[in-house]
Formats: structure tokens, C-alpha cells, sequence
């Protein structure tokens, strides 16, 4: 197998990158990290033209794990990192009531790579009825 410098050079793609985003994006409501993002999305095209890429298929990722906090604060991770979308996965936890006589379950969802939940970051606290 054979590697090839893929690298385009930043003087050539800077110019084209500045005009493309000035003329396309002319919203003020549109948002700063949208406009990055825009803007380095088009970065790669130039770069992929050069090398004969024709086709270019982008699939969106996790970037951080995600999982619930189990009743000892640990983290049970359903999504792990890197993982594209939409997953298929054959990981299905059975999550049972922590105690007897128990009427509500209380479920968090972090993000993060921690095992212990206290440090990660919670996304949402949900309240089920059983």
C-alpha cells in the first residue's frame, strides 16, 4: 500500500474559502460555530477535488459516550464514542427498580467518558412512573 500527501495548501483554499462563506451566508441570525463549521466543510472540498475524490459521503458521529446513572452513580454507558448515526446495536440492558415497593424511577442521561457520573455532564432528568 502506497501513501500519497493528501495536504492542499492553505494560501490556495484561504481566498476561495472566504469569498464562498461571505456570499453564502449573509443571515445574521445564523450563529458563529455554524459558520466554522461551514467554513471547514468547504475546506475539504478543494483538497478532495485535487486528489480525484469524486464522491464524498459525511456520516455524523457521537462524540462524546452517552449512558445513564445507575443507583451507585456509575456511569452504564447505551452509546459509546464514535459510534456513527443512526447506531444498530445488539447491547440492550435490562434496568430493574433499586428498591422494593418503589413507584417512580429517576432517569439521568450524561455525556461524557468518566465512569463515575459526577463528573460528566448531565443532559436531562427524567421521571418515570412504574
Amino acid at each position: 500500500m502506497r501513501f500519497t500527501d493528501t495536504r492542499c495548501d492553505e494560501h490556495e483554499r484561504k481566498p476561495i474559502i472566504t469569498s464562498t462563506v461571505k456570499t453564502s451566508i449573509k443571515n445574521s441570525s445564523i450563529t458563529a460555530e455554524f459558520r466554522r463549521q461551514f467554513a471547514e466543510a468547504l475546506v475539504a472540498k478543494p483538497c478532495y477535488n485535487t486528489i480525484g475524490v469524486q464522491d464524498l459521503f459525511l456520516v455524523e458521529v457521537t462524540p462524546f459516550s452517552l449512558g445513564i446513572e445507575d443507583v451507585n452513580g456509575d456511569l452504564c454507558i447505551i452509546i459509546t464514542r464514535n459510534q456513527t448515526i443512526p447506531l444498530r446495536t445488539k447491547f440492550y440492558p435490562i434496568f430493574t427498580n433499586a428498591y422494593a415497593y418503589q413507584t417512580t424511577a429517576t432517569i439521568r442521561v450524561f455525556r461524557g467518558e468518566h465512569k463515575l457520573t459526577k463528573y460528566n455532564v448531565n443532559l436531562i432528568e427524567s421521571w418515570i412512573k412504574i
